[in-house]
């Protein structure tokens, strides 16, 4: 019915991380002394309801120790120019959905790009993303609890997939901007206390 039909955004959004904040070091104490640096890296899934699979970030491909980035407890990485984009400007239907993983690599650094390709790999075959397909010819699946599900579905696969490497997690920031109301460009800050915090910009054009 046309009441289903999803809300388009009047402009385009894009989404770029700007910042991130490591409050706390992830490995034991004895490596802290020696190397008080965390090989830290993250990984972005962001989507709406057009029938495009999901964005992810790194790209598929990427060299693992490329998106590595070795902070300390208690420091900030700004990333240069417009930060890093996970959501490349474009018209939204029915909502941006954003989740951003952070974790620490335990692995040896060669071992993150396979990582990342398994990532890929599960966004690619997930629930979540035949379900983002289906929404797009039937608009009134997307109202349901079947996408909450089929994303936390998403983030226990993947958080396998960093337990069997290894690798620590560290944080999760998730959330979504709505396209049935008016969404304007800012700055965003989210702060998890003990974990990490980001900035993102959402940009409108």
């Amino acid at each position: 019915p046309p009441s289903m039909d999803l809300a388009k955004s009047p402009n385009k959004w894009g989404l770029y991380l700007k910042t991130l904040t490591l409050h706390e070091s992830f490995e034991g104490f004895i490596v802290n002394l020696f190397n008080p640096e965390n090989e830290i890296y993250f990984t972005s899934i962001a989507w709406d309801y057009s029938g495009h699979p999901p964005f992810v970030y790194p790209p598929k491909g990427a060299q693992g120790p490329d998106f590595l980035i070795p902070m300390r407890a208690k420091t900030t990485r700004q990333f240069v120019g417009d930060g890093v984009s996970i959501w490349p400007a474009q018209t939204v239907l029915g909502g941006l959905n954003v989740a951003i993983l952070v974790y620490e690599c335990d692995s040896d650094v060669r071992a993150v790009g396979e990582t990342l390709v398994q990532v890929h790999d599960k966004v690619r075959s997930s629930k979540l993303s035949s379900l983002i397909t289906a929404i797009s010819t039937n608009p009134s699946l997307a109202a349901g609890i079947a996408i909450g599900e089929a994303v936390n579905e998403l983030m226990g696969l993947i958080g396998n997939i960093m337990k069997r490497n290894r690798d620590d997690y560290v944080d999760l920031f998730e959330g979504s901007y709505g396209t049935d109301k008016p969404q304007t460009a800012r700055i965003e800050k989210c702060d998890h206390p003990g974990l990490a915090a980001i900035e993102l910009e959402f940009t409108v054009s």
